[in-house]
């Protein structure tokens, strides 16, 4: 064999290797990051899972809420403005000397002996 044939032949050889070399490791990085991938893509998945199962039951919650504590929210604003305006007819009668002394209500006082009673009893009235 010539010298120009044994240095082709041992550059077809180096570059067989470096080639064989070269997809070994493309190979072994693209099922790395296959992987890598697959895993991420789960992850993703399993947050996006999690993030729609808090926002139904953030979602149901608050309609659970809304549901229940409206009504009852309704009655309190009714029953604060009735016992708001029972304040307010008590500090006019106290200015125009119906009341003899605070909280105690005087004989006649609008024909109502019970009337503080009745305004703390709508104050913590429940229904």
């Amino acid at each position: 064999m010539s010298g120009q044939t044994l240095i082709a032949l041992i550059t077809a050889v180096a570059s067989l290797v470096v080639s064989v070399v070269t997809a070994a490791v493309s190979s072994s990085y693209r099922r790395r990051s296959e992987t890598e991938l697959a895993r991420l893509q789960d992850k993703l998945s399993e947050e996006r899972s999690e993030r729609a199962a808090r926002r139904d039951y953030v979602y149901e919650a608050q309609k659970r809420l809304y549901t229940e504590f409206q009504p009852v929210l309704f009655q309190m604003m009714e029953r604060c403005n009735g016992a708001l305006n029972r304040i307010k007819g008590m500090a006019e009668s106290a200015r125009e000397g119906r009341i003899l002394w605070p909280g105690r209500l005087g004989d006649g006082w609008k024909d109502d002996p019970n009337h503080m009673i009745s305004t703390s009893w709508d104050l913590l009235a429940r229904s």
